[in-house]
């Protein structure tokens, strides 16, 4: 237990109902969503969350229920052995679940008292824990106990009284400076590398920092890296980098997420060793002269979906002002949904490369 980082556990307004696992009773039913289905483990440097989603809904046509309480506790698995987590402090949440009873470190017990009509039939909120430094999985119990009203009734009998246990899992991941998955309550900053910065060092030869506004809300977040030609899916014939390689970022949040200013941001640093032996060239009718790697001359695609996949565009550098303030409006080049645009690409005093894309909506960036 010496290793696992403690759990932290709060509630929150929930996002959009979406498929889970369902259990049922006459006239209720709950699904527990894990968001998303697998998490990275923290590290000493970068913690990780996992989140579930709860949602009570009443399926009845004509008796109205009362959502008394839940009890959600959690355990870690590793190597098949169940291990508690060492703590579980509840931080905050919307008024029905403000002052939970802490019966252990890992269970939260909220006191509910919410009425779920056939026409306002469903209850719905998040729990989130911080994932621990080590384990196989996460998984989340849930009770819910309600009480149900027969047309006509304005109390509650002892007979009255069901409730329904439902449980998810999710799988945890190692964190290995190229993959990520996490979930963010409020926006906030995701990165790839494993030190204390985001700074692409051998033999991570790339780190991503992406930057989710906090008007998005509560989300969850994956980044994944590859460097082509280990990545199948992308060509890069014409890289600048060093044997044709490219650089590939995945970040996917919520289905259908979107954003207005502010944007969603990407940053992706590439190590300077990446670029010492590139060697692009240039024509002319007469002769090939290779050129040293330049940042301007680097190529940055985008991808908005890929399956099924949409077309490929390349992005174009944002319109700014004097001050370097992005621009937005008619006749500028800013984000806009399936349109990123190339807001910055910097030479670091170390000589590493860092560029800096806004994003509308998810999508994969390759960078050649």
């Amino acid at each position: 237990m010496k290793n696992l980082k403690s759990l932290l556990l709060f509630a929150a307004i929930s996002l959009p109902f979406s498929q889970g696992v369902l259990a049922s009773g006459e006239d209720a039913s709950v699904t527990v969503t894990s968001l998303p289905a697998s998490a990275s483990l923290s590290t000493t440097n970068q913690s990780s969350s996992v989140a579930y989603r709860i949602d009570v809904r009443n399926i009845s046509t004509d008796d109205t229920l009362k959502v008394l309480t839940l009890r959600a506790s959690t355990k870690v698995t590793t190597l098949g052995v169940p291990v508690v987590g060492t703590t579980a402090n509840y931080v905050g949440g919307p008024a029905f679940c403000a002052t939970p009873v802490l019966t252990d470190p890992t269970v939260i017990e909220c006191t509910l008292n919410q009425v779920l009509t056939p026409a306002d039939p469903l209850l719905s909120f998040v729990v989130v824990f911080s994932t621990p430094t080590a384990g196989d999985t996460i998984k989340l119990s849930t009770r819910t106990k309600y009480a149900e009203y027969e047309s006509g009734e304005y109390y509650i009998e002892p007979d009255d009284i069901e409730s329904i246990s439902k449980s998810a899992t999710t799988a945890l991941t190692v964190r290995d400076g190229t993959n990520v998955s996490t979930y963010l309550g409020n926006g906030g900053i995701v990165r790839t590398s494993l030190g204390t910065t985001s700074g692409a060092t051998a033999p991570d030869s790339q780190t991503t920092l992406l930057n989710v506004p906090a008007a998005q809300g509560a989300t969850p977040v994956t980044i994944k890296e590859s460097v082509t030609p280990v990545d199948p899916a992308v060509t890069c014939a014409s890289a600048l980098f060093l044997a044709n390689k490219c650089f590939v970022i995945r970040t996917t949040l919520a289905e259908n997420i979107q954003f207005a200013a502010p944007f969603l941001s990407v940053a992706l640093e590439i190590f300077k060793g990446e670029l010492a032996g590139s060697s692009s060239t240039y024509s002319s009718s007469y002769y090939y002269k290779p050129k040293p790697p330049s940042i301007s001359l680097a190529v940055i695609e985008y991808q908005h979906v890929e399956s099924p996949p949409s077309g490929v565009i390349t992005l174009q550098n944002c319109s700014k002002d004097k001050y370097g303030n992005l621009r937005v409006g008619p006749g500028y080049i800013y984000p806009q949904p399936g349109v990123p645009c190339i807001f910055s690409r910097t030479v670091l005093s170390n000589g590493n490369w860092l560029f800096k894309v806004l994003q509308a909506d998810n999508g994969r960036l390759v960078i050649r």
